[in-house]
């Protein structure tokens, strides 16, 4: 089957309005030209040089929106045939295109500088990543069995992704059976077998600032309670009846952790492919994820430097003036959610008010 071949209709200036609000219209001149360049190899599409930039309106439409191919066709009035064969290669161009630039294999520099994001934005020292899996919801391809379904009753393929502190998907695995737990798909994946052998390069063991007694400490990645326990993967303590040193703990592990959960969550908001059942293949659903999760990065890089909406009053010696109200709730309030864990008058407390 040639690839990417339209009918001849000057799509570029028939798209509708409010399908060229996607990711390639509203970065026309971004690195995605090189997807353009890969899209363009074959010398049948070369003579359609525009069609390329259809077929990433088209895809990034499925990307961002979940829609099936036959209302995708019905919009740009093309084959829902060549709506399925324009999703395969643009999502496959995509992540070959953007990956070695958004998601390059971390070296020892890169861990280092990833720990060092975790010790300035969530106070957790010696931390790479965080590591989670998320349940991609499929429909049960053809004869599978009861390979895809998972504990949530759906048939799902699993991404299993490290995250820095910038919410940066910084590893990603992809196609691991729904019924594998985060476990068993680490276990299964090369990211798991280079974490057990020691060669993912990462940064050597360091003194933790504070806790010099305790000797030299290796770099961890952090997860929950699905992750097994080792020399380089931390995982909370388990159990309700925990000292005050171990509940310190979790909490700090899980305020670290919980950057994995936030790009998930952003992840599905900004491509709504997540929010439905995806009914392509197994293997057009895989290319789909990695060609989001390195939009996704490309997306966060773009945003990361960007001062605040509100910007923030320079410091002065003069005296501050007495604060309102609504101030005082609000410190108030931030010194409830700093603290490590409610105090025993206050917990108290609560018991007796209900």
């Amino acid at each position: 089957m040639p690839s990417l071949v339209f009918p001849v209709r000057n799509h570029s200036c028939n798209i509708p309005e409010h399908c060229r609000n996607t990711f390639a219209a509203s970065h026309p001149t971004c690195t995605l030209r090189s997807v353009r360049t890969l899209l363009l190899q074959d010398n049948e599409c070369r003579s359609q040089g525009a069609h390329a930039i259809f077929g990433r309106q088209v895809n990034h439409r499925y990307l961002a929106t979940g829609d099936s191919y036959r209302t995708i066709s019905f919009s740009y009035r093309v084959g829902h045939a060549t709506v399925a064969v324009i999703v395969r290669e643009v999502a496959g161009a995509i992540w070959t295109a953007l990956v070695e630039e958004t998601m390059p294999v971390p070296q020892t520099e890169d861990w280092r500088a990833i720990a060092a994001g975790f010790q300035e934005r969530w106070n957790f020292p010696n931390c790479v990543g965080a590591i989670d899996g998320k349940h991609v919801v499929i429909q049960a391809p053809a004869n599978s069995g009861s390979l895809y379904f998972n504990y949530k009753s759906t048939h799902s393929l699993v991404l299993l992704a490290v995250v820095d502190a910038q919410y940066l998907f910084r590893v990603v695995d992809v196609g691991g059976f729904g019924r594998s737990s985060d476990s068993g798909s680490l276990r299964n994946s090369a990211f798991g077998e280079s974490l057990r052998d020691g060669s993912l390069q990462l940064p050597p063991d360091t003194v933790i600032p504070g806790a010099e007694r305790r000797g030299l400490l290796p770099h961890v990645l952090v997860g929950d309670e699905a992750f097994p326990l080792l020399d380089n993967l931390l995982r909370p303590f388990p159990g309700r009846q925990l000292t005050r040193e171990r509940r310190m703990f979790n909490y700090r592990l899980s305020q670290a952790r919980l950057v994995v959960e936030c790009a998930f969550g952003i992840l599905s908001s900004q491509w709504r492919m997540f929010r439905r059942v995806i009914t392509t293949s197994p293997e057009v659903a895989e290319l789909c994820v990695k060609a989001t999760c390195v939009l996704h990065n490309f997306l966060r890089r773009k945003t990361i430097g960007r001062t605040s909406r509100t910007p923030i009053a320079e410091s002065t010696d003069e005296a501050p003036a007495t604060p309102t109200l609504l101030q005082c709730v609000w410190v108030c309030l931030l010194e409830l959610l700093s603290a490590p864990f409610l105090s025993d008058p206050l917990h108290s407390l609560m018991n007796s008010s209900h």
